[in-house]
């Protein structure tokens, strides 16, 4: 016990109580912890003895105050004075530390205070308790178990013995906590079984308890912050799951991470099955390939592929645990597929070629209310089983092509003829022999030499037989084009006994029947077009469909083909369609697609060469048109591609695309925009004034820099042509010696197939360098 006293001033005697006197009191430490009790001791003295009179003691704190009164008997053994003690009760530690001072009353005005006045407070010292270190036995129990928490390392405090625990929980991560039971017990540890946990999977609860003192008030703070998260007995399948290489002839490498094991279930094998595909669309059953041995929660192992050739196999990966089959994972997402390459030639490489007759014969069967023929084919004629040497080249923007060199025969002869159909084995693109030629080798050896088009080249064969300002995006122009021509006009609809404009409808006769594309369909485009504003394009006067076809596809940045298929309805019949497609951004820039990269220190290219050309840059170009001269009744106009001026601009001051040696010019005589029929004069030079400038515009995009790479692709290493990229595909194509690095569109491809050796294929990106023929053709046409 410890005690504290306070002290008033000297009073001097003689002063009478019922005055009231205060006071004042100082000296002593401040009281704190649990107060035992105050006593007042006063000294009293009186004139009259043997006289038992009431007497009060006030002691004053801030705010209140605390009294005591009793009788105090003065006789002859105390009159000259006497020290009497008043026990004061019911002050707490915080008022005693704000004594004021000490009040005495007395029912007599006879007792005087004789000396000095004391208040003295006797206290016990209490601590707080210390908090225990709270710990669980199992952070990670499966679903539907319990939790056991325990508590250690508690301290009592100073006077102030160990109680019991409290213990709190959080159920949302420690944002708040909520009182959830009281455990009794004076010893420094514990443990209580039976916590619940969250009832679901990957949920949390967080707890924390106080140590509470024996002495009201002196509890511990916080322990420290425990969590148990439900887990599951199950194992987890591995979330990640790679193959080394998609298209090998060897083993590639399977490679896992992120299994998970289960609670009290650690893993201990993986089990791996795979698919096979002929096309990697459709695949067979899972089967049985390994068990691996590992403990960890990732790891890699060879794997088999596909025992036939340009077959797909993907792989699929389960967790095995301690506990048995019974708690093992479910099966992982597939893989990425591999497919199965030769690292020699094989029949995969040297395709067949089957030899179609075309045009087809007419059948003139009643059909379409009796009036109208039915067409059957194109019918296969035969198989071209061996050849020296096979060249496909496809391109992007213009007519894919087909070289065959073979040994002359009679009966190859009679099979390649000119006009026939001649398709891959397995492939839906059909070409149209155009040229044989028979020769003799080196070694006096007969071939046959021949080349085909893609059907695409068909619109060659016919002539834009019309003259109309077209104002919308480049498909809507294709469409226009073909179908306002004699060619490919409309279709007769049975349903309604007419004729209705083609849309996704057979493109068969009008009145000019020979004109026409036997059995040829036009498809709707399965891409989005381009999102650009409208353009003017105006077709010149007797050009050549084609041409205009292939530059229209050019400016909507897709190509386009002819593909076969047969019909369900008719039996037989071979339907071909026209259509357009759009290649797909692989390339770096973009993570959408699987990145195609081609780099030599990839081991994917065997040779490449990098051309950048200013040949055939413009950066300026000008039309003169003699229609709008006559209009104008003027000069000659020379009419600025680039100037965003009104239509009268004679001499124009913009200098636009450079100057200097960097300023070159297209000049070109815009002879079919005519003038319309209809407007003012003004706004019919305006009309033709815009579509002149928009001609020039298109030849000047065609006539940019060139940025050309071409590529010649390791057959055994990479990704391969065909199955992970394709023509029209963006790619890309690096070489850190020579500081290039660019993405660029696959414009061409040449794939060159020969017995006896790897398949060759070449690729060329970018825009490939005009040839001399193309030069020609582009001057001819400007001159128009």
């Amino acid at each position: 016990m410890a005690s504290t006293t306070y002290a008033s001033a000297n009073i001097a005697s003689g002063i009478g109580l019922n005055t009231s006197p205060e006071i004042a009191v100082s000296g002593g430490s401040a009281v704190q912890d649990a107060i035992d009790s105050i006593y007042a001791d006063v000294f009293l003295s009186t004139t009259a003895y043997a006289v038992t009179y009431s007497v009060t003691v006030k002691v004053l704190y801030s705010g209140g105050y605390a009294s005591k009164t009793q009788n105090v008997k003065l006789d002859s053994s105390n009159y000259t004075g006497a020290t009497v003690g008043f026990a004061i009760p019911g002050m707490t530690a915080a008022q005693c530390n704000t004594i004021t001072g000490i009040l005495l009353y007395c029912s007599d005005a006879r007792i005087f205070v004789k000396s000095v006045q004391y208040v003295t407070i006797n206290y016990t010292v209490v601590t707080s308790c210390g908090a225990p270190t709270l710990a669980v036995n199992d952070a990670n129990p499966a679903v539907g178990n319990t939790g056991t928490l325990s508590g250690s390392d508690a301290v009592a405090g100073t006077n102030n013995a160990i109680a019991g625990y409290k213990i709190y929980r959080s159920t949302d991560d420690g944002e708040s906590f909520g009182y959830l039971q009281t455990v009794t017990t004076t010893s420094p540890s514990f443990s209580v079984s039976g916590i619940a946990i969250p009832a679901n999977v990957g949920d949390s609860y967080q707890f924390k308890a106080i140590t509470v003192g024996a002495h009201s008030g002196y509890d511990s703070g916080y322990s420290n912050i425990v969590e148990i998260t439900t887990t599951s007995v199950y194992c987890s399948a591995p979330t990640i799951l790679t193959l080394s290489a998609k298209t090998t002839a060897r083993k590639p490498t399977l490679s896992w991470a992120n299994a998970i094991p289960g609670a009290g279930n650690a893993i201990e094998a993986y089990e791996i099955q795979y698919a096979e595909s002929a096309d990697g669309v459709t695949w067979g059953a899972w089967t049985a390939l390994k068990s691996v041995a590992l403990t960890t929660t990732s790891g890699s192992t060879l794997v088999d592929i596909s025992a036939i050739l340009r077959y797909y196999r993907k792989y699929r990966i389960k967790t095995h645990g301690a506990l048995g089959s019974a708690y093992d994972s479910d099966w992982s997402t597939e893989s990425d597929t591999v497919r199965t390459a030769s690292s020699t030639a094989s029949e995969a490489q040297a395709p067949r070629l089957i030899v179609f007759e075309y045009p087809h014969p007419v059948n003139y069967i009643p059909d379409y209310n009796g009036d109208y023929p039915v067409e059957y084919g194109p019918y296969p004629l035969g198989i071209v089983g061996y050849y020296s040497t096979l060249i496909i080249k496809p391109i992007y923007y213009g007519v894919n092509e087909l070289s065959l060199v073979l040994p002359f025969s009679e009966a190859a002869y009679d099979l390649l003829k000119c006009g026939n159909l001649i398709a891959i084995a397995g492939k839906d693109e059909p070409y149209r022999i155009v040229t044989v030629v028979i020769d003799e080798d080196d070694t006096g050896v007969e071939i046959l030499q021949v080349t085909a088009k893609s059907l695409v080249s068909l619109l060659g064969l016919r002539v834009v037989t019309y003259s109309a300002l077209t104002e919308s995006k480049p498909v809507t122009q294709i469409k226009a084009l073909l179908h306002n021509q004699p060619i490919l006009l409309d279709h007769y609809n049975a349903g309604i006994d007419d004729w209705i404009p083609d849309s996704n409808g057979d493109l068969l006769p009008d009145a000019y029947g020979d004109r026409r594309f036997p059995d040829l369909h036009w498809k709707e485009p399965a891409f989005d077009t381009e999102a650009s504003a409208a353009i003017s394009f105006q077709p010149e006067m007797l050009a050549n469909v084609l041409d205009t076809f292939l530059s229209l596809c050019k400016i909507e940045g897709c190509g386009a083909r002819v593909t076969g298929a047969y019909y369900t309805e008719v039996s037989d019949t071979w339907s071909l369609w026209l259509e357009l497609y759009k290649g797909t951004d692989r390339s770096r820039s973009q993570d959408v697609n699987p990145h195609v990269i081609f780099d030599e220190r990839l081991g994917n290219i065997l040779r490449q060469t990098y051309t950048h050309s200013i040949e055939g840059l413009k950066t300026a170009g000008y039309a003169t048109n003699g229609y709008l001269d006559e209009l104008l009744a003027g000069d000659k106009l020379l009419i600025d591609a680039m100037s965003g001026n009104d239509y009268y601009v004679n001499a124009p001051a913009d200098v636009h695309g450079g100057s200097g040696m960097n300023r070159a010019e297209i000049g070109m005589t815009v002879s079919d925009v005519t003038v319309p029929t209809t407007g003012t004069t003004q706004e019919k030079a305006q009309a033709m004034y815009a579509a002149c400038k928009q001609i020039v515009r298109n030849e000047i995009a065609k006539a940019a820099a060139e940025h050309t790479y071409t590529v010649t692709l390791n057959p055994k290493a990479g990704q391969q042509y065909g199955i992970d990229f394709g023509l029209g595909d963006i790619v890309t194509v690096m070489n850190v010696r020579w500081g290039v690095s660019m993405d660029a569109r696959i414009a061409e491809a040449t794939l060159t197939y020969e017995p006896g050796k790897d398949a060759q294929v070449s690729l060329t990106l970018g825009e490939p360098v005009v040839s001399l023929l193309g030069k020609v053709k582009q001057i001819a046409r400007r001159r128009g």
